[in-house]
């Protein structure tokens, strides 16, 4: 799956499992000279109204989006006909996703800059399947735009590697889609005098105990550059009062519940006095810096939607027993290892910590 580093999108070791039906670079000249399902059918029908230019057409194929009203729904439409004009006929249909109650098409188009990847979503109906016409930027939206993304780097050459086993595989509700990856779960305290002997751990709590010390310079530096420059340009140009209001909420209390491993990715998830929330960590080599300050991507507003994610994903898994990952006192340097030498590690007993030194979950929390 596509996460990105400072708005880079990247590969990670996580993957959504969910339908595919690859189509091979479908034509319209296929679908002329061959029989094809009616869910093919339906979206070169589609295709052949934009081509057409008649925005009656393609309304009578589509279904209301995000806009309501019809003055704006056809400058949608309108819009969107007149920025592939030259390009229809051109047009390679690569895969069908059904995810949600819908099937994503993922279609291609020639550029300036190489082939470009675009993608319509039908839903099926009685009457046959329609287009809806505008993301509203919910859930399935969020998922549409990470596969076209990751359909987008594949056709550029990149590549990805995935873990061989996952340790979890957790269905995504009302989806059709299972969300895989690796993770630990445990309690630990950011700002306790412990932490887990996790090369991850190590940076984090070092960025975190400058954090509280109000060493902002150095806090700045665990991040990736644009991050950083982000962080230290916001803090910088903030009023001494809210400074001062915005230190103490952040060191009031960080409760991490589960490290979600995708590598080379690492999503550490928290509790704090406001509820659950979420950073990002980036491994490039042996380094691992924090990213995405005020930079997000889609993998970052799914991964932190209570209803698709953080409910029946993470607070779900944070209910079994914490692993057993041995802690060591703060400042004690771990070193980064091969993550699955690192999760082979983790199976070690862990050393006797009190409940107290650990922390606990409440009710409101994961």
């Amino acid at each position: 799956m596509v996460f990105a580093v400072d708005g880079e999108q990247t590969f990670s070791g996580m993957a959504f499992s969910l339908e595919r039906a690859d189509y091979d670079n479908l034509t319209f000249q296929d679908v002329r000279s061959q029989p094809a399902s009616a869910e093919v059918e339906a979206f070169f029908a589609l295709v052949k109204a934009f081509q057409s230019g008649s925005t009656e057409a393609v309304m009578g194929l589509s279904e209301m989006g995000a806009y309501e009203q019809e003055e704006d729904r056809r400058e949608f439409i309108e819009a969107y006909q007149e920025a592939f004009a030259d390009q229809w006929e051109q047009l390679e249909l690569i895969a069908r996703y059904d995810h949600s109650g819908r099937s994503t098409f993922i279609w291609q188009v020639p550029s300036e800059t190489g082939p470009f990847i675009r993608s319509f979503a039908m839903s099926g109906r009685d009457d046959g399947f329609r287009w809806v016409e505008s993301p509203r930027r919910g859930q399935s939206d969020l998922m549409d735009t990470l596969l076209k993304q990751t359909e987008q780097l594949l056709l550029e050459g990149n590549t990805y590697s995935l873990p061989e086993d996952f340790r979890f595989s957790e269905r995504i509700p009302e989806s059709g889609i299972f969300a895989k990856f690796n993770g630990t779960i445990l309690h630990w305290d950011v700002y306790g005098s412990i932490r887990p002997d996790l090369a991850v751990a190590d940076v984090y709590s070092r960025a975190f105990a400058a954090f509280k010390a109000r060493d902002f310079e150095t806090f700045a530096g665990f991040y990736t550059p644009e991050s950083s420059e982000k962080f230290l340009g916001w803090i910088n140009e903030m009023p001494a009062e809210e400074l001062d209001a915005y230190h103490a909420e952040m060191i009031e209390g960080r409760e991490v519940r589960f490290i979600l491993d995708a590598d080379p990715f690492h999503v550490i998830y928290y509790n704090t006095p406001n509820g659950v929330s979420y950073d990002v960590i980036h491994r490039e080599g042996d380094t691992f810096r924090l990213t995405g300050f005020y930079i997000n991507s889609f993998i970052d507003k799914l991964l932190r939607d209570r209803n698709f994610f953080i409910v029946p994903v993470i607070a779900r898994i944070t209910q079994q027993e914490d692993d057993p990952v041995a802690f060591v006192p703060v400042g004690t340097l771990t070193e980064a290892v091969d993550p699955a030498e690192e999760r082979a590690e983790q199976e070690k007993p862990a050393e006797n910590v009190s409940a107290e030194e650990e922390g606990r979950m409440d009710k409101e929390s994961i």
